[in-house]
């Protein structure tokens, strides 16, 4: 199953979730509407349009799980006369020859203007309003028959904008991307590991393996009923990654093993003993790294956290039972290498150590200067995120998203929530005079439009007393035409407000649209407001509170950061405490944890240098970025321990780790980098951040680990590694 809900996206038990949903509790949800625009480059007044629009509005009515529908055509002007009160209708579809007036005096409405008709008179607007919290396949069958509707019309262009539409539109995207990065994914895979190791028999227990944990990662997704969400394109990669990076540990063992002479099952008791335990220990701390994003207050990133430690483990397990079993039943003349491949590695990896060795002083100088050019690069990192540049690239979605940004309004909702003082109703005069001066306030800021309160009933009248003059839409300025205002108000129906004040007459709602103009502009908005609401609001008569999903949405990237800065360093501590239980050796943890704390910075820098916005999907990558580095770490200290336990030096120690886990850790390395680079091709913006990002860093951890941790070796622990021996073989024979 996949599935989209934005308020997945919103902290659980946070204050101001708890009051917006008090709030649609006493009105309706700001996002339940779907919006159809329908643009005419010659201009919408004309006659034969505007029919074809009406009847469009019409049929719109009976669409499934559509509540009301509402255009231009559909609307009345009301006018006092003597004789007495009359409407007209505000086009005349009957009258084409007064339908140019008609479009005249609308567009320098501003009740009308930017609201059922584009300001340049070139798109009209028909809104829908929706059941409450509609499901995605309630929202699927909508947009069906909502398609099939606009096919029978002639428009010349359609654009959509709405919760059903966003959330038709993304699971269906994701799901085309699952399908195809799987394939993408696989199909690399094979290409790598076929350069690499060029016998067949290695390549199909490869691909078996790596299969056969993707798919019972998959058959655990189903049979626990756990829904493919926005994180949906990282799954088959993770699993894909890193299943073969533990494939290409227990068979680089394996060959190296039958390369010195020893028979399969003997290769395969020490390939378990080594190199298999080191996968159990990186299996275990990318598993605790993943699981440490269950403390996050959103729960997409729980259950992505959840999932991926679990696809860790069933990875491990595929190759720990399948892949060895594969290998002693294939003859090892199927399996071993040639010898013109270690021809390449071991003197490249030799040559390393002595460079690591011969270089110290210049590698940790570069390593500084790295740091210097990081801490500028995350002074860097923007958090002004923009929602269109978040969504798919490429997409209608994203085409009528702007769409409506450039020549209608904003599609974030910015709600006002009114408390009335005791003793007081949302429709006294104090009150909605105090709303009045908010709204006018809040008109100064050119982003935000189509300002709606209480107060609108009370203008309208208030024009209609005089003359119905464009510039007389506003509110009363004294409170004796106000309670006349409100006498006659219970004769026009259409002007009530009840829709804007909650049952019991002590709340109102203001409601406006804000364009897609940043997180950080709008906070900044929004601030303001505040401040100016402590200034010039009096509480004795009115309170004010922003509210709304607009707000929400904010919230919930500010949590994401928070919570995942919390636990990237809840991860850290924990794969720190399983290091020390290992090793107990202080000095050992940090020439663990350094190196690849440097990637993380990186990764950090290049953020900040390419300008990339930090919006909620960008933070799960440094998560994942760290849990996969550290692997690397691990198996290159799990050897140097191994060795050193058998009474090797320090520097005999080494030569033998680069020479016997190198290679396999380059391989690795390749195979994560391309298989990170996978996701570039992905339309959503961060799933393509996170494909290079993941990428690069991965590479700079490579270099870090083979550059920076031997000389932290013979620095910091090479005198302290015989009090540590037996304990660590005691720990390995163990395990």
């Amino acid at each position: 199953k996949v599935t989209y809900d934005i308020e997945q996206f919103f902290p659980e038990e946070d204050e101001d979730l708890l009051f917006y949903r008090a709030f649609i509790k006493e009105f309706k949800a700001d996002d339940d509407f779907l919006l159809v625009a329908i643009r005419r480059a010659e201009g919408v007044f004309e006659a034969a349009f505007l029919k074809e629009v009406h009847q469009f509005s019409q049929s719109a009515k009976t669409l499934p799980f559509v509540l009301e529908a509402q255009s231009l055509s559909f609307l009345s002007n009301h006018y006092k006369t003597p004789f007495g009160l009359t409407s007209a209708p505000l086009v005349h579809l009957d009258q084409p020859d007064r339908i140019p007036i008609d479009g005249q005096r609308i567009l320098a409405d501003e009740r009308f203007a930017g609201r059922f008709v584009s300001k340049d008179g070139q798109t009209l607007l028909v809104y829908l309003i929706v059941e409450p919290a509609i499901s995605y396949e309630q929202s699927e069958a909508l947009m069906q028959a909502l398609r099939q509707l606009t096919a029978t019309h002639s428009f010349e262009q359609v654009h959509y904008l709405g919760r059903s539409y966003l959330q038709t539109e993304i699971v269906r995207i994701q799901g085309e991307e699952l399908f195809y990065s799987t394939l993408i994914a696989a199909g690399l895979v094979l290409l790598i590991l076929l350069f690499l190791f060029r016998k067949f028999a290695v390549l199909l227990i490869a691909l078996l393996s790596v299969g056969m944990g993707l798919l019972l990662f998959f058959g655990f997704m189903s049979w626990t009923e756990r829904a493919l969400n926005t994180t949906t394109a990282l799954y088959p990669l993770l699993m894909i990654i890193v299943g073969t990076s533990d494939v290409i540990h227990i068979l680089s063992k394996y060959r190296d093993e039958l390369g010195k002479g020893s028979q399969s099952k003997e290769a395969i008791h020490t390939t378990l003993k080594e190199s298999g335990v080191t996968n159990l220990l990186n299996s275990l701390t990318t598993a605790i790294g993943f699981a440490t994003l269950y403390s996050s207050d959103i729960l997409p990133i729980r259950a992505f956290g959840i999932n991926a430690a679990i696809g860790v483990m069933i990875a491990y397990a595929t190759v720990l039972f399948f892949t060895t079993a594969c290998l002693i039943l294939v003859d090892k003349k199927y399996v071993q290498a040639p010898r013109k491949e270690n021809d390449f590695w071991l003197p490249l990896m030799s040559k390393i150590c002595v460079l690591t060795k011969n270089n110290t002083r210049s590698i940790l100088v570069s390593i500084v200067v790295i740091l210097l050019i990081s801490a500028f690069g995350l002074s860097q990192i923007s958090t002004n995120h923009i929602f269109v540049n978040g969504m798919p690239k490429g997409e209608k979605v994203t085409e009528d998203f702007q769409y409506f940004e450039q020549h209608l309004f904003g599609f974030q909702p910015m709600e006002y929530f009114v408390f009335a003082a005791e003793g007081l109703e949302a429709d006294d005069y104090q009150v909605l005079k105090e709303i009045d001066a908010f709204e006018r306030r809040l008109s100064e800021f050119s982003a935000i439009s189509n300002i709606y309160s209480p107060t609108a009933t009370y203008k309208n009248i208030h024009l209609l007393f005089h003359q119905n003059r464009p510039e007389e839409y506003v509110f009363p300025k004294e409170e004796k035409s106000f309670k006349k205002y409100k006498r006659f108000a219970k004769r026009i129906p259409s002007t009530s407000t009840d829709a804007m004040i909650s049952k019991d007459r002590t709340k109102a709602r203001i409601s406006s649209r804000i364009q897609d103009i940043g997180a950080d502009e709008v906070k900044a908005i929004g601030l303001i407001m505040d401040d100016w609401i402590k200034e010039n609001i009096d509480p004795q008569i009115a309170t004010i509170k922003r509210t709304g999903t607009g707000l929400m949405l904010d919230k919930s990237s500010e949590y994401i950061r928070e919570s995942l800065i919390w636990g990237l360093g809840l991860a850290i501590l924990m794969v720190s405490v399983l290091m020390m239980l290992l090793f107990r050796n202080v000095k050992l943890l940090v020439v663990c944890l350094l190196p690849n704390m440097i990637p993380l910075l990186l990764a950090g820098a290049l953020l900040g240098y390419s300008g990339t916005e930090m919006e909620m999907g960008i933070p799960i990558v440094f998560a994942v970025i760290f849990v996969i580095v550290v692997d690397v770490t691990i198996h290159f200290l799990g050897k140097f321990k191994l060795l050193t336990a058998k009474g090797l030096s320090t520097e005999e120690a080494l030569q033998l780790t680069f020479r016997e886990t190198g290679k396999a850790l380059c391989l690795t390395t390749i195979i994560l980098f391309f298989g990170f680079m996978v996701l570039l091709f992905s339309k959503h913006p961060p799933t393509f951040t996170a494909g290079w990002l993941c990428s690069l860093t991965l590479l700079s951890a490579l270099f870090c680990d083979r550059l920076l941790i031997p000389p932290l070796l013979r620095w910091l622990v090479s005198d302290e590694l015989p009090e540590a021996h037996q304990r660590f073989d005691n720990a390995i024979e163990h395990v």
